[in-house]
């Protein structure tokens, strides 16, 4: 009987041709060595990431295959074996939603991330040039001071633009992250506002440029008329039909208050001058209804059933919609001035007191990440910044606050507060109460933008 020993055993001549150590690893082919010209594989061998049977268990293990061909395998740290632009030799990417190089931080939050920013704040300051500030570094875009000042999310390319109005002369232009300027017209604006009017996930720019008309730019089509020649009143954004796409509200002084929805259709929704239009969703059903103020009345508009509701005498100096308790019903804060003071507007028709005096600045910012806002105002004659939120008033700064704007900044989810204190500088208030000194020089103008939350796209 012929043993697995290395001897003749059966005296035949010689060993069993299975009988031979040739890697000298002291086992033997007839001991189960899958490979005898390595000697890192036997059986009971440590199972190395190398895509071999190194234990003769009859195959490697399951995580040492590399299906995406980057040359990195499962057990070397490679997180999604599907992508080959993902594993632990891949630079971050800073706004794709991936963990690119599987140190398991994600764009902004990793520190190595390269790439445009997806969220970015613009200034110009006392002094200086248009300058933008992302991932905590400032860089200068221009030597130019702008008269109007945007940050969307507006064409294809990676990260935020800016679109920036610098008058006569130089007229509105586009600022891209990876492509630098481009000139959208030689026009300056009176004013410009964003939204996504067509659905696909990117904003189109609405520019009113006074007597010569009101105009809309997207990356596909470049500038087109919308209503040339037309002195518009106030122009905003909003969702009055509950899909992706948004409407345009325009007030033609004094014709009408028109409904603009894509690709072209036009409807008369109130009547105009109107100042301010508003729209908030006062009944949470996803669609806007839109509240104006004719100077005589306070009306909500439901532009669905063509509606009316008459809610308060006109006249205000301000209105925001915000939804302080997050249940998706938004409410109307009114500033009635020194008249009624800050008013809070609720469905049904009630109104709570909330400051008997003057208010400057009056925004909404769902800093909690969780739906609810809080009112963001400083009052006149009362230095300082506070918050409105389900718990009451809250003291943000002892500083008196000259403009305000919420954006995530940081990326942890709820909406930071950019507040420019004029000669004490550019900071950002952050969820949890802390305070970030952006730039202490005096901020002329600024604006800042967060990626757009969208499902559509083309």
């Amino acid at each position: 009987l012929e043993l697995c020993d290395g001897d003749d055993n059966d005296c035949s001549g010689g060993p069993g041709a299975d009988e031979v150590d040739l890697d000298e690893d002291t086992y033997m082919v007839c001991a189960g060595d899958c490979d005898d010209s390595e000697p890192a594989t036997y059986p009971g061998a440590p199972e190395l990431c190398d895509g071999i049977d190194n234990d003769c268990v009859g195959g490697p293990e399951a995580d040492e295959v590399d299906l995406d061909g980057d040359a990195f395998m499962i057990c070397d740290g490679d997180c999604d074996d599907s992508e080959p632009m993902v594993n632990p030799g891949i630079m971050e990417v800073c706004d794709n939603g991936a963990d690119d190089d599987c140190d398991g931080i994600t764009d902004q939050d990793d520190s190595d991330c390269i790439g445009a920013s997806p969220r970015l704040l613009a200034a110009a300051f006392e002094g200086e040039g248009l300058s933008i500030y992302a991932d905590e570094i400032w860089e200068e875009i221009s030597p130019d001071i702008p008269l109007n000042l945007l940050v969307g999310n507006l064409t294809g390319y990676e990260g935020l633009e800016v679109v920036a109005d610098f008058g006569e002369g130089i007229g509105v232009s586009l600022y891209s992250q990876t492509e630098g300027w481009s000139d959208i017209s030689a026009w300056t604006a009176e004013n410009m506002v964003l939204g996504d009017l067509d659905g696909d996930c990117y904003d189109e720019i609405v520019i009113d440029f006074g007597d010569d008309g009101l105009y809309l730019w997207d990356d596909d089509t470049g500038l087109n008329a919308l209503a040339p020649g037309i002195n518009v009143g106030d122009t905003v954004f909003a969702n009055v039909d509950e899909d992706e796409a948004w409407e345009l509200i325009i007030d033609i002084p004094p014709y009408a208050l028109i409904c603009y929805d894509h690709p072209g259709s036009l409807t008369s929704v109130g009547p105009s001058p109107v100042i301010p239009v508003v729209p908030v969703d006062e009944d949470g059903d996803g669609a806007d209804e839109l509240l104006i103020d004719t100077g005589t009345y306070l009306v909500l508009i439901d532009v669905n059933d063509g509606g009316y509701r008459g809610i308060a005498p006109g006249n205000t100096d301000q209105v925001v919609a915000v939804d302080l308790d997050g249940d998706g019903q938004e409410g109307l804060a009114i500033d009635f001035g020194s008249t009624y003071g800050l008013l809070m507007y609720y469905e049904g028709g009630s109104f709570d007191p909330l400051f008997s005096g003057d208010v400057d600045l009056l925004f909404a910012a769902d800093m909690a990440a969780d739906g609810s806002e809080a009112l963001i105002i400083s009052r006149t004659g009362d230095p300082g910044l506070f918050a409105y939120d389900s718990t009451g008033w809250n003291p943000l700064s002892a500083l008196a606050a000259e403009a305000a704007s919420p954006a995530d900044l940081d990326g942890e989810g709820g909406e930071d507060v950019v507040v420019d204190f004029g000669t004490d500088g550019l900071s950002l208030y952050s969820q949890g109460g802390s305070w970030t000194t952006l730039s202490s020089a005096d901020a002329l103008i600024f604006a800042a933008g967060d990626p757009m939350e969208c499902e559509g796209g083309e």
